[in-house]
């Protein structure tokens, strides 16, 4: 696989469904079954790359990768204050969170700590999305070219959409509410649907999913366990089905999934111990891919369900503490993570890529 680094330089930073909207069938929490078993690394040509290293001991690089025509594309923290796509410097600003498909990232632009403008990001420059105090970008592209960019406010969640060759429409707002994080995905059709977490709002809290319908949007509630859920990621996968993974309160990561025009399956527990709010799912041929990060060890890990529908848990390396890791799974379904890996030398850390082979 030919490789080329995208590198988008950013600080570390570290609702009420709208009206009218039909709720759909939640998955049984009652019904959560255990995590599986860590499995050892695969006896395939697996392998790790050092990508990039600094000497901040306490950076926190908050990596992201995508894949798409053979190319791998990453974003990471190292500079504070300059946004990097190949060798061209494209915009001077700190920014404070992003989130990246191939060539195009959107971020925040730090004006109030780690709040601030939203931001959309390619080759020709950066466009302004939105200019209020904003968080927790999420971006994705769908099969037509068309991106879809949502994020989080004090007054809930927010989304936008660029066709292929158009120009971003005016910022929606999909629900109200205290919202702390939300995560994207576009289907085959391009429509997007969103995963988010509401804190606090004027009806029910807790972890939703929406999807576009029509001119308005379709909520499903998929659990309550606050203030703990953290973690959450969506992913669509070649028919449509919906992938959702989340954090509950006893540290374990939750899958989820639904089929178009389908119910939410009951919730299974992935992988015990997660030591961070985030989490990353990708879809490959095989099947869903989350990464996430264990406490003690701090060790990033890979969960993967096989063709028989088991988990297995591959630990792919030591990470820095209190850091992510990303994930993207290419088209021989072998995954690509990147993480921030302590270095043994001194108080220092590099960014690690490896590939994870896929799971027989």
């Amino acid at each position: 696989m030919r490789k080329r680094s995208l590198s988008l330089l950013i600080v570390a930073a570290c609702t009420t469904p709208p009206p009218d909207s039909p709720a759909v069938e939640a998955p049984d929490a009652g019904a959560i079954t255990a995590a599986p078993p860590d499995a050892a690394p695969p006896s395939c040509a697996d392998r790790t790359e050092e990508v990039v290293s600094w000497p901040a001991s306490d950076a926190r690089p908050a990596p992201q990768i995508a894949i798409a025509g053979g190319t791998i594309d990453l974003t990471y923290q190292y500079d504070l204050d300059r946004v990097r796509l190949d060798d061209h410097w494209l915009y001077s600003m700190p920014v404070s969170a992003a989130s990246l498909v191939a060539a195009h990232a959107c971020v925040v632009g730090a004006r109030a700590g780690t709040r601030g403008p939203i931001l959309c990001i390619d080759r020709d420059g950066a466009r302004g999305i939105d200019p209020g105090d904003r968080a927790k970008p999420s971006l994705a592209a769908d099969a037509g070219g068309g991106l879809h960019v949502a994020y989080v406010g004090d007054d809930g969640v927010w989304y936008a959409h660029r066709a292929a060759g158009g120009v971003w429409t005016r910022p929606e707002q999909v629900a109200t509410g205290e919202a702390i994080d939300v995560s994207i995905a576009a289907d085959s059709s391009g429509a997007p649907h969103l995963v988010y977490t509401i804190l606090a709002g004027d009806g029910t809290r807790g972890l939703f999913a929406v999807d576009r319908a029509g001119d308005g949007w379709r909520t499903s509630f998929l659990d309550d366990d606050l203030p703990a859920i953290g973690a959450r990621a969506i992913a669509i996968d070649g028919e449509d089905h919906l992938h959702v993974a989340y954090r509950r309160h006893e540290r374990t990561l939750v899958y989820v999934e639904r089929a178009p025009g389908g119910a939410w399956s009951p919730a299974r527990v992935i992988a015990p111990d997660v030591a961070t709010m985030d989490a990353a799912i990708a879809i490959g041929p095989g099947g869903p891919a989350v990464a996430h990060v264990t406490g003690s060890p701090s060790q990033v890990r890979v969960a993967r369900r096989d063709a028989h529908g088991a988990w297995t848990r591959t630990i792919v390396g030591a990470v820095v503490p209190g850091t992510t890791a990303a994930i993207a799974v290419d088209d021989d379904d072998t995954a690509h993570v990147v993480f921030a890996e302590p270095r043994p030398d001194g108080p220092a850390q590099r960014l690690i890529h490896a590939s994870v082979c896929a799971v027989d």
